[in-house]
């Protein structure tokens, strides 16, 4: 699946509810990648952090701790909600990954005119 595995999108939670800490998964999960696979180790990737409907303060505390430490773009928002902002921000930031990754199978998109 490596050879035609193109963007990781990292979902976390980032508002805490069950006492996990979303910098901790992150660093996780990336040692896991790293340790499977040093090729997958470079793909490109994105965090999706979840749960902004949830307790605002807890969650405005881990986007800033998450955005400090994390590799990648972080984008935030809430699956339950599904503020169509995040959504799109987070389509438009894929494929972004995505064309750079294989511009020939992901052309030039018009993302503000999206209906």
């Amino acid at each position: 699946f490596c050879l035609t595995l193109k963007v990781i999108l990292f979902m976390l939670d980032g508002s805490a509810v069950d006492m996990r800490d979303p910098v901790l998964d992150l660093n996780v999960l990336t040692n896991e990648i790293k340790q499977y696979s040093e090729k997958l180790a470079t793909i490109p990737a994105l965090v999706f952090l979840n749960k902004s409907d949830a307790d605002p303060d807890l969650f405005d505390y881990n986007k800033g701790r998450v955005t400090y430490h994390s590799p990648y773009d972080v984008v935030c928002g809430s699956a339950k909600e599904g503020t169509v902002k995040s959504i799109q921000e987070t389509i438009t930031k894929l494929h972004r990954l995505l064309q750079k990754a294989d511009p020939l199978k992901f052309p030039t998109y018009d993302y503000e005119n999206i209906k």
